[in-house]
């Protein structure tokens, strides 16, 4: 049955493409017709996504955003897919609205595994993506160029494998850095988990990317066991040569520092990794896009 829904999804995808292109011409919105159409077809097959971003923990659902409207430049859109318990991922692009640019506008599929280092595939074509076989979690970083001419965004499905072991209390953050803040972590007093794999991801104010300025985080020491509990950072630059903009940074823990700077002109994601035993009582991490005068650290 799921087959054939997909099969029934695809061809009223296209279908609508059709309906708009048309309708287009006769004066009609397309965002007039994508909400009476595939919004109810879409949400019947599984629960998607329609926002700049958002944290999925369905076993199986979509990310269904700006497919018939205009995106705007310098968009920064992240979904962050937990799927239950899972160790792998099902990917089908089914409609892209833009021409993939290695420089500009593009998806990125990052894999990412407890005690791994992530991996990072380009989706610049619609159909099914075969490399994301061994993920606990998935992320999807939609970044528009500076220049989108009439570009319109994108719709894919995700299917959850199932058979994933780490901490039922792992969790995953999108924390706008809009406004200083202070992350704690874990957010409650107490122990964070064994087998915890955690993400965090530092968006830029509003989701757009604006040159020149800078996400600045602080990590503070908490207690974490020293060694095997650790930090892994990554961060997102758009005018990097490589076809996926996702860089790994490296590794903090209680072993090397008391403090440690991160700062990125863009996206930040980090990890917490924990092993199966002596648990500790976390970090804290001071986030701010115009310096750390007014946080204060309690």
């Amino acid at each position: 049955m799921k087959g054939i829904s997909t099969l029934l999804l695809t061809f009223g995808l296209m279908s609508m493409l059709a309906l708009v292109s048309a309708s287009t011409k006769d004066g009609k919105e397309p965002r007039e017709l994508a909400s009476r159409y595939l919004s109810p077809h879409f949400q019947t097959y599984n629960d998607s996504s329609v926002q700049c971003g958002e944290v999925l923990n369905a076993t199986s659902g979509g990310i269904s955003y700006k497919a018939f409207e205009l995106i705007e430049p310098n968009e920064r859109c992240v979904w962050v897919i937990r799927g239950g318990n899972t160790d792998g991922f099902r990917v089908n692009v089914l409609y892209l609205g833009f021409s993939y640019d290695p420089n500009g506008t593009q998806i990125v599929a990052s894999c990412l595994r407890h005690y791994f280092e992530a991996y990072h595939e380009i989706l610049n074509q619609t159909g099914p993506e075969p490399h994301l076989g061994i993920c606990n979690v998935l992320m999807i970083t939609f970044a528009t160029g500076p220049n989108v001419k009439d570009s319109t965004g994108f719709v894919l499905q995700y299917e959850a494998l199932g058979g994933g072991v780490v901490s039922p209390r792992s969790t995953d953050h999108l924390i706008s850095t809009g406004e200083p803040g202070i992350m704690k972590y874990p957010e409650t007093p107490g122990q964070y988990d064994d087998n915890e794999f955690s993400t965090f991801v530092f968006e830029p104010s509003n989701n757009i990317y604006s040159p020149g300025k800078r996400i600045n985080l602080i990590y503070l020491k908490g207690l974490m066991e020293s060694h095997f509990d650790y930090l892994r950072v990554y961060t997102f630059n758009s005018t990097s040569t490589e076809l996926e903009k996702w860089e790994y940074k490296g590794v903090i823990n209680d072993d090397n520092t008391e403090t440690e700077l991160i700062f990125n002109q863009d996206l930040i994601l980090i990890e917490f990794h924990s092993d199966r035993n002596n648990p500790g009582t976390g970090f804290q991490i001071v986030y701010t896009t115009s310096g750390v005068e007014g946080c204060q650290v309690q």
